[in-house]
């Protein structure tokens, strides 16, 4: 029982170190109830769409967990006002909600990628948006861009394993 032997090492604890030492015991304790495989497979699953996220919390634990890798990725310690979650590829495509399709743009970038698809009746590529988003500061734009030419449907599962991998090793490791 994690729980119980890590109350009595913090109620016998008498220095800050440990504290912190029993902290890291409990933590590691309770990654062992966490198998990093399902971990990985369940995260491979989060989706958001605007819909959902206008009506509710079901959109919650992908914009979450974009927002926390944005967030590790370019050392913010919260989120930052101008940012806003953007599809790489377009929601009308039809099943593009997974968080592999995800990323966290400036709001103004967003508005731009907007515009775009409005002036070519709601179509607009991944190269198209490419140029928009080489604008971007952030670090998961960057890398977006860095690593893709293009981005296809196949992509998108990919990318969500990478970003499985990356939560993991940034918050659980």
């Amino acid at each position: 029982m994690p729980y119980k032997k890590f109350s009595q090492n913090i109620s016998n604890a008498e220095t800050k170190n440990e504290i912190k030492s029993a902290i890291s015991e409990l933590r590691k304790e309770l990654l062992k109830l966490i198998p990093k495989e399902n971990f990985l497979k369940a995260f491979g699953y989060l989706e958001f769409s605007k819909e959902k996220a206008r009506n509710g919390l079901e959109a919650f634990p992908a914009a979450y967990a974009i927002k926390q890798l944005a967030n590790m990725m370019d050392n913010r310690r919260s989120e930052d006002d101008e940012y806003s979650i953007e599809h790489i590829l377009d929601e009308s495509l039809g099943n593009t909600k997974n968080i592999g399709n995800l990323i966290v743009l400036e709001e103004k970038y967003n508005g731009e990628v907007n515009e775009e698809k409005k002036r070519n009746k709601d179509m607009i590529s991944f190269e198209q948006k490419k140029l928009i988003y080489l604008k971007s500061k952030y670090i998961m734009v960057q890398s977006l861009c860095e690593n893709y030419t293009g981005f296809t449907r196949e992509d998108v599962s990919k990318r969500a394993n990478e970003l499985a991998n990356s939560f993991w090793d940034s918050f659980f490791m």
